[in-house]
């Protein structure tokens, strides 16, 4: 554990992106494969959410990213066949879609 910590206000670290990688790429094919990963992504977390390992703290942790990769996949710029696999997800429901939507519609409207 630390004992003592200063903050020394200096930059040591500069992100570069990569020409075409998968964070700046904006093409069809880009997306498409994103989303697709997004999907599994989730679906193995609602594996793990569903599975009677975690206790209620961890289980709400789970659903909070759950959520959170949802909303994600919501809003991504994908064919609409493409989406209608959110429809098949089980863990997210009507009261979780609400509670997305409001919460949006709440950061459209102070904008």
């Amino acid at each position: 554990h630390t004992q003592r910590m200063s903050y020394v206000d200096q930059a040591y670290y500069h992100r570069r992106y990569r020409i075409a990688s998968t964070m700046t790429e904006q093409t069809p094919l880009h997306k498409k494969r994103s989303f697709e990963s997004y999907l599994k992504v989730f679906n193995l977390l609602e594996v793990d959410y569903h599975s009677g390992r975690f206790n209620e703290n961890q289980k709400s942790f789970i659903k909070r990213q759950l959520l959170s990769i949802y909303n994600g996949l919501q809003q991504s710029k994908v064919e609409p066949e493409l989406k209608k696999e959110l429809q098949k997800l089980k863990t997210i429901s009507v009261k979780d879609k609400l509670r997305i939507n409001l919460s949006r519609l709440r950061q459209f409207m102070t904008k």
